[in-house]
């Protein structure tokens, strides 16, 4: 009897542990004149057989920047709501996230960030706390003709020139991030 209990237990922290997946990104980075704007929609997966409301935290860049974080808007897509109110701390935001049972939502996260200095980060390895590789990602980097970049953390696939704009484009699959993507660029 205290082996199937043990069992069950066992099997009850497995299914409850993946009930909530986070399957994947596609973000738009903006770089025009001091200010980086981050435009990006997140899949997750709801597998269990009842709803989910978890409490994300979705950290901001690297820690000289984090206090120049405004205009922060949070909604899901997936229920046509207008806005979630997240909560703002230093280093980041944090807000509950409801999902029916079986289902997928999407959750779109935007912000503008006051560029201080020659680079600027978005914070990629907290998806190392989920436990599994995102399905996919995608990344956008659009630079005004003012910028010209210099380096990157991670070295995009490819790049295109619209206009005066240049876009940077990144695309993985089975993606588990062990850097976090920084730009790193000078006025010219």
């Amino acid at each position: 009897m205290k082996k199937i209990v043990v069992l069950i237990l066992v099997f009850n922290a497995i299914i409850f542990g993946q009930e909530l997946q986070f399957l994947k990104e596609d973000i738009t980075f903006q770089i025009s004149e001091d200010v980086l704007r981050v435009d990006g929609y997140y899949w997750f997966s709801n597998a269990s057989l009842t709803a989910s409301d978890r409490l994300i935290f979705f950290p901001f860049g690297s820690s000289e920047l984090r206090s120049s974080v405004y205009s922060i808007g949070v909604w899901n897509i997936s229920l046509l709501q207008s806005s979630i109110h997240p909560q703002k701390y230093r280093d980041g935001i944090s807000f509950v996230l409801s999902i029916p049972a079986l289902d997928t939502t999407v959750i779109r996260i935007s912000y503008r960030q006051r560029i201080i200095g020659d680079s600027v980060t978005y914070i990629l390895r907290s998806t190392i706390r989920w436990g599994r590789a995102l399905e996919s990602a995608e990344y956008k980097l659009r630079v005004d003709p003012h910028r010209r970049m210099t380096a990157f953390s991670i070295t995009p696939d490819r790049m295109y020139t619209v206009g005066e704009e240049v876009i940077y484009f990144w695309k993985r699959v089975d993606f588990m991030p062990h850097s976090d993507l920084t730009f790193y660029f000078r006025k010219q």
